[in-house]
């Protein structure tokens, strides 16, 4: 008790300290420098410095020097003036978020013409001497240069980077170890970490990467930080943007691949037209003037067209994909018409309004979001089961006749073949295998009969043979193909006061919210487009039903049979349709009248309360061999819905203040309110609304950040020191355990989470051409909240049910880096660097007891790992025509479990194992990015004559070399050898993209433009790895395939893995093309531009 009194009084202490100490966060940027006389070199005090076009400015000190706080980050003008001397401008000073540009005059004091102005190009210094940890900043401009469409894209070429997205690993950390923040606010999901808000390229105006040594202002990140700057409207005058992009624009045959591409985007930025234009007008004029910057964008595409060369190995006839079927059916949706029922479905907004009330007060009012919706995807599918058993039919095989003589009848599917070596042909050689050991056309039970296929082994159709594989009904099963949606947004009120021209402080308001639900493709009445609201009431509607069962069952009455008092959700499927039951064999029989739901003209069978079983033909020349057969659709046993809701409330109060030319102090505090809203539901049929492992909560944590930080620069060196608290409190609703019941698991009573985190960076310009830099950081992020709340004080279904954890620890990084630049001439700079990272607290889920006996899995901060790297990058900077870039990264990546789930269900496993760390599964030890771009203006570039052939040409060309990630074999009966995880390694990679422009000139600050871009110019076949959900049969990984070297890559073994009789003892690996990326993709586009 002492102990927390102490935690809450330092914590008040230092909201108290960084109160009075003024605040800051990380939004803007600095403009420092000094004034002189260009002849003398004396210092010119009371000279006035501003940014052309704002009303930014200041005015020098005694000793020439001056600085400008607050500034968004951008290219500006920079004018210095002073009586008596001619004014100079400074031109295309760039500006970045966080960091200090150095902007010296010197001016003369000879007398020209009125009116005269020295105009000088501003040129960036490749060494920025106040930089003291790994930063990348790109702007729009390289953005749009580069072969990438989305944010994300961009961000996976940074140097220490892999995956990307949700996905993204910095330094070898766990994907979710990274904070993306959009105007210094974060937007990603709080209960899984993922990120929960699109932005489009054309909205951004700076990108910066820090992957580490992040300052104390930033926090909730263990491994790198994202800052999005968006993009302001200007005062001056209208500016805008318009593009389309394709890759199906007719069969070239130059492009391997197609995914149905289309990219729509805009932008419009200016003068608020109502209070420009319409208010003055009407005699109405307010103080200042507001700017409009507004941006939309939609991407559609289909799912993965697969790799031409990979189609063909896998026998094309035999693979297409789900949305060539479906594309037309209701569930299939669009964006306000636009997508023509694609699969992916995307599109984003940004929208700014800034009110520059008076030289020092700004309002700001954003607001940002996307809507999303992910239909059914491609997927390798079989042909239907249906044609599959007529083929056999008209093959002579499954007929239930002894075709070979042989004495039996010997279901041989499709081979003929001896495959096992036992002297004949028998059905063990060949079968059609069910992952619930259901098997059809075979004599399993030796009893003369072929019965399986039917349950009833009765000679239907009178044919005199027992052939129920002809099928006299249609097999439905429950049907779990679900797509998404995802409606995600952000409002942001923001109010910026100048105080003095050393202080400024933010307030920033705001609420983030996130929506991401799963639901089955058809509604309730299995045909119309679902909806979410429909599938509650229907929830509803079993809940109330159960009820009135559970009553007449307390009572000592017979309950009614569920199915009289609701009626089915047929978006989960089917149920069996109604029948007749004429001769009382508890079997539909052929003639017998049913209720034809769909009409089909067939009975529709289900087996009651389990899912469609997924039938794969196996054995070794089996031309089905591998394929799946299930109907039209794929489905699993996981049928299902969930919904995710949170909200997030913030407020944020920021201040700056350059106390001394030396001294700029820094700090912050934010408190963040969520409100979680989770419902889901598996196994669940079209009469069971509850199925197993339900999950529902209702809960508000909250999270509370405050840091201080000091900005020492001199010439010699740059110091930064900062600290860091935050607090974590899970919030009320598990404070008081729910007791009711001796099926909730019980837990210990959390209380809040505390941590205080240091932070330390130097930088020592060496010399002009020299600079060494070294930081050092304890960084803490608190763990996902459905980690934390995820069944917490519910009734758990089975001893695998998985419940959270509210006592978890946040999980900690240590980390160090050195790195050292060196600048080369005037244009090319190389920078080296090293780091280590030490991670603890980790989760990983292991089996619980709790004191009354429940057995059950949970989250616990048992895991560990560690990471070694160093990363060269060689840049050359813009010149005339040509910039570039490479970058190479060299680390190791370890930990004791890649993820939280690698444990479940294997812990007597690993205890058993000695406690080493394994490879990470995105272990990624060597990548080398290669980045250059050529550009030619008006009349640049080579001439012929008066003709410049390549003016207003650009091209940009990136390639990409990444090493194989790991992964663990597989035994014999299919189960993962645990000790040699991650021991062996998919292929590398390799990679070329290339995106050209062209620009014409039409008007006066109008122009036209078109795009081409390349996708895998040498139509390589890339090898998904594990990390990002690959493909490869880990059994037969080192053996021999038709009599040819085969790692397994591409393939999977299709036998059940609780089936050994074909598990790795016969060929059965069958390729696959889902296993390769795409081939060669060709996108074509245009723009405008005004």
């Amino acid at each position: 008790m002492k102990h927390a009194r102490l935690r809450s009084v330092l914590v008040i202490l230092t909201m108290l300290l960084v109160g009075a100490a003024s605040l800051f966060a990380g939004t803007t940027g600095k403009i420092a420098g000094k004034v002189i006389d260009k002849e003398t070199g004396f210092p010119l005090p009371s000279a006035t410095v501003i940014l052309v076009g704002t009303t930014l400015g200041a005015a020098t000190d005694l000793n020439g020097d001056f600085f400008i706080l607050n500034i968004p980050p951008g290219v500006y003008d920079v004018r210095a003036s002073i009586i008596g001397y001619t004014p100079v401008i400074e031109k295309g000073v760039r500006v970045s978020v966080d960091l200090t540009t150095k902007v010296d005059f010197s001016m003369n004091s000879e007398t020209l013409q009125l009116g005269d102005v020295v105009e000088v190009i501003a040129e960036r210094p490749l060494i920025q001497k106040d930089v003291t940890a790994s930063t990348k900043i790109t702007t729009s401009e390289e953005i749009k240069a580069l072969p990438v469409v989305t944010i994300n894209e961009a961000i996976a070429l940074t140097a220490g980077t892999q995956g990307s997205g949700s996905n993204l690993h910095i330094r070898g950390g766990r994907a979710g170890e990274v904070a993306f923040l959009v105007d210094g606010l974060n937007i990603q999901d709080p209960l899984d970490r993922s990120l929960g808000l699109t932005v489009g390229t054309s909205a951004v105006s700076e990108l910066q990467i820090i992957s580490g040594g992040f300052n104390a202002e930033y926090g909730d990140a263990q491994s790198g930080v994202i800052q999005l700057t968006t993009q302001e409207g200007k005062r001056e005058r209208y500016t805008g943007r318009i593009s389309y992009q394709t890759d199906h624009f007719g069969d070239s045959g130059i492009s391997s691949s197609t995914e149905g591409f289309d990219r729509y985007d805009a932008t419009l930025s200016g003068p608020e037209p109502i209070t420009t234009h319409i208010l003055p007008k009407l005699g109405l004029k307010i103080p200042g003037y507001m700017t409009l910057f507004a941006q939309g964008e939609s991407i559609l595409r289909n799912g993965s067209g697969f790799h031409a060369d990979a189609l063909k190995e896998a026998g094309e006839p035999k693979f297409y994909g789900t949305s060539n079927i479906l594309r037309n059916e209701p569930f299939y949706g669009t964006f306000f018409g636009i997508g023509n029922n694609r699969e992916d479905v995307r599109a984003n907004w940004n929208g700014k309004l800034v009110w520059q009330m008076a030289p020092n007060k700004k309002f700001t009012l954003g607001w940002r979001g996307n809507h999303d919706d992910i239909n059914p995807r491609s997927f390798v599918m079989g042909l239907d089961l249906d044609k599959a058993v007529r083929d056999a039919q008209l093959m002579g095989i499954n007929d239930g006749r002894d075709n070979d003589g042989d004495g039996r009848i010997d279901e041989e599917i499709f081979d003929g073949r001896d495959d096992d070596g036992d002297g004949v042909i028998d059905e063990n050689d060949a079968i059609l295998d069910s992952r619930y050991d259901f098997t059809w056309y075979v004599d399993n039970d030796g009893d003369g009969r072929i019965d399986e296929e039917a349950s009833n082994g009765i000679d239907d159709d009178g044919d005199g043979r027992i052939d129920e594989d002809l099928q006299p009904y249609r097999f439905n099963g429950y049907d779990a193909y679900v797509r998404t949606e995802s409606r995600n947004n952000q409002l942001v009120l923001s109010w910026t006061h100048t105080l003095n021209p050393k202080t400024f402080y933010e307030v920033r308001a705001g609420r983030f919210s996130t929506q991401q639900r799963s639901l089955p493709k058809y509604g309730k009445d299995g045909v119309s487009r679902s909806s979410f609201n429909e599938l509650e009431a229907w929830v509803s509607e079993y809940a109330n039903a159960q009820a009135i069962i559970d009553r007449a069952r307390a009572a000592g009455q017979t309950p009614p049979d569920i199915e009289d008092l609701i009626e089915p959700y047929r978006g989960f499927g089917d149920p069996s349709e109604p029948f007749a039951d004429a001769n009382n064999n508890n079997a539909f029989d052929v003639g017998e009248s049913f209720t034809d739901w769909d009409g089909d003209g067939m009975w529709d069978r289900n087996f009651g309360n389990r899912t469609n079983p997924i039938w794969i033909f196996t054995g070794q020349a089996n031309p089905y061999r591998g394929q799946r057969f299930n109907g039209r659709y794929w489905v699993t046993d996981r049928a299902g819905f969930s919904k995710e809701i949170s909200n997030t409330y913030f407020f944020k109060f920021d201040m700056t203040s350059q106390v001394t030319t030396h001294h700029q102090i820094k700090g912050g505090f934010e408190v963040n309110y969520f409100d979680l809203d989770v419902l889901s539901r598996q196994l669940i049929n079209p009469y069971n609304g509850l199925g197993l492992f339900a999950n529902s909560f209702n809960v508000t944590p909250n999270w509370q950040a405050a840091y201080i930080q000091d900005k020492m620069e001199y010439s010699s060196a740059i110091l930064n020191f900062g600290l860091r608290v935050e607090r974590f409190d899970q919030g009320e609703q598990v404070a008081q355990q729910d007791t009711s019941s001796p099926f909730i698991p019980r837990y210990e009573v959390p209380s809040a989470k505390f941590s205080f985190l240091p932070r330390v960076a130097f930088s020592f310009p060496v010399t002009a051409s020299d600079k060494f830099y070294f930081n050092y950081g304890r960084f803490f992020q608190r763990p996902r909240l459905d980690y934390v709340f995820d069944t917490v004080n519910q009734a758990i279904a089975s001893s695998n049910s998985i419940v959270g954890n509210p006592n978890l620890d946040p999980e900690e990084t240590i980390a160090y880096e050195f790195g050292i630049e060196h600048q080369f001439g005037m244009n090319t700079l190389l920078n080296v660097k090293g780091f280590f990272k030490d991670i603890d607290n980790l989760l990983q889920i292991n089996r619980r007891f709790d004191d009354i006996g429940n057995a059950f899995y949970t989250y616990f901060n048992d895991s560990y790992g560690t990471v070694k790297g160093l990363e060269f990058e060689l840049q050359q900077r813009s010149g005339r025509f040509f910039s570039g870039g490479i970058t190479y990264t060299f680390q190791v990546a370890k930990s004791s479990h890649s993820g939280a789930a690698d444990t479940y269900t294997n812990e007597n496993i690993f205890a058993a194992l000695p406690g080493v760390e394994y490879a990470a599964d995105w272990d990624q030890q060597h990548r080398i990015v290669v980045n250059v771009d050529y550009h030619y203006g008006d009349n640049q570039g080579p001439r012929l004559g008066n003709f410049f052939p390549l003016e207003n040409w650009n091209v940009n060309v990136l390639a990409q070399y990444g090493s194989g990630t790991p992964y663990t074999p597989q035994s014999l009966n299919g189960t993962d050898q645990l000790e040699l995880t991650n021991t062996l390694r998919y292929p590398s990679t390799f990679d070329i993209d290339v995106s050209m422009r062209r620009f014409f000139n039409l008007t006066k600050g109008t122009r036209f433009g078109a795009t081409l871009q390349v996708l895998n110019l040498l139509n390589r076949r890339n090898v998904i790895g594990g990390d990002n959900g690959g493909i490869l049969d880990r059994y037969r990984h080192d053996t021999l395939l038709n009599g040819e070297s085969f790692n397994g890559v591409g393939y999977v073994n299709t036998s059940s893995a609780n089936t050994t009789r074909n598990y790795g003892g016969y060929a059965n690996s069958v390729p696959n093309p889902a296993a390769w990326s795409n081939g060669r993709i060709i996108r074509l586009g245009f723009f405008t531009e005004f």
